[in-house]
């Protein structure tokens, strides 16, 4: 196990571990914890941990269960591989992280399960000899806009198939030959990448109606027989084609001070001490990208109507830390605006829709309770 692991919890209490995991199974989000106490559980090899491993394997949380099933398999309980070996046929995320635990694992059975997983995807994207459910090309309907006063058009385009195909491969082939499938010779497609692992989220278009980066949207997933649609993300300024202005979400940051003070740049010697659970929380609030999925799937938000979950969550990063406590005040003034945290609708897309599975609501219900004691406590002063 990597000790650098965010969340690994670094405890020899097996009994402390265990009902740690039982209390947090009960919670459908921020299982960074739950995640951690596996982890440790699975190198202390302790049997008692074997009860509440086997709960964990029905959790909604495709960590948390692939997790478990790892360390059931190393305290020699068969029912691990199979677990995992069963999730081979479920829906594609669930997939995706049991293919990578097996792996990990040197079992006959996951060796051989691995095997004719790969033959069956393999057979399904090859094409038949008759030819009626061959995929030879893949088309992609493009809303486009030369400029932002201009008026949007649909426009399609075909590139030939070839398995592991991302949007953004489809997008650069078009790019070499920008020819719309009547055969009208077009301008290239406008789009923003940079990372291409899903880190940076300027890639973040409108796929097939959903936010999602178009460098780890495999067309393999996205029914490659069917026109694929994308479009730019409705909640921001379109500036050209696929391109949108997302700078109203880092004039929000500005806004909530999402940044700690400290004055100078010299060596500050230790930081403060934190709890390892409040280090998990924050570690996944750190991994916002600013992609603005989140926003794109929140009835509230445009218009300068509502601040947002993203803002909100930042918020809640930076007053966490013990240092970053100490301009809390201006923080939570900054959402107590007319386009604040009480205009959120508790739709919940937004924790649905996040690519990085942040725990947004998590965020809001705590910073709704501190901008309440923040409002009371600050009219009781006057």
């Amino acid at each position: 196990m990597d000790f650098r692991d965010p969340f690994y919890i670094d405890s020899n209490d097996v009994e402390g571990l265990v009902v740690l995991i039982s209390e947090k199974l009960g919670q459908k989000h921020g299982q960074d914890t739950t995640i951690g106490a596996i982890r440790r559980l699975a190198d202390l090899k302790d049997r008692r941990a074997i009860p509440v491993l086997r709960q964990s394997l029905t959790h909604s949380n495709v960590t948390v269960k692939t997790d478990a099933a790892l360390a059931l398999h190393k305290f020699g309980e068969s029912e691990g591989v199979d677990a995992l070996i069963s999730w081979l046929s479920s829906e594609e995320r669930l997939r995706q992280r049991a293919v990578g635990a097996l792996e990990k694992i040197n079992d006959p059975r996951a060796v051989e399960a691995l095997r004719r997983a790969s033959s069956t995807q393999r057979s399904s994207l090859t094409p038949s000899h008759s030819g009626s459910h061959s995929i030879k090309e893949v088309v992609l309907r493009i809303r486009r806009r030369e400029r932002q006063d201009a008026a949007a058009r649909w426009e399609e385009f075909s590139v030939p198939y070839r398995p592991n195909l991302n949007i953004i491969s489809c997008l650069m082939e078009i790019r070499k030959n920008p020819v719309t499938r009547d055969g009208k010779q077009t301008t290239p497609p406008v789009w923003e990448m940079n990372c291409l692992e899903q880190v940076c989220g300027i890639c973040t278009m409108v796929i097939n109606g959903r936010a999602r980066q178009s460098c780890s949207a495999l067309v393999d997933n996205l029914e490659p027989h069917k026109p694929i649609t994308l479009e730019p993300m409705s909640k921001f300024p379109n500036v050209r084609d696929l391109v949108v202005d997302r700078s109203e979400m880092f004039d929000h940051l500005k806004r909530v001070k999402a940044w700690i003070e400290i004055d100078g740049s010299y060596d500050l010697g230790p930081g403060p001490k934190m709890s390892q659970e409040d280090v998990s929380e924050r570690y996944a609030y750190s991994r916002c990208m600013t992609c603005g999925c989140c926003l794109e799937a929140c009835p509230q938000y445009g218009d300068g109507n509502y601040i947002g979950p993203q803002a909100i969550a930042q918020v809640r990063l930076m007053n966490m830390h013990p240092t970053g406590k100490i301009t809390r005040d201006e923080r939570l003034s900054a959402l107590t605006g007319e386009d604040g945290i009480t205009n959120c609708g508790n739709a919940q897309n937004c924790v649905r829709a996040c690519p990085m599975s942040l725990p947004l609501t998590k965020a809001i219900y705590e910073e709704n309770r501190e901008t309440v004691i923040h409002g009371l406590f600050g009219w009781l002063r006057k």
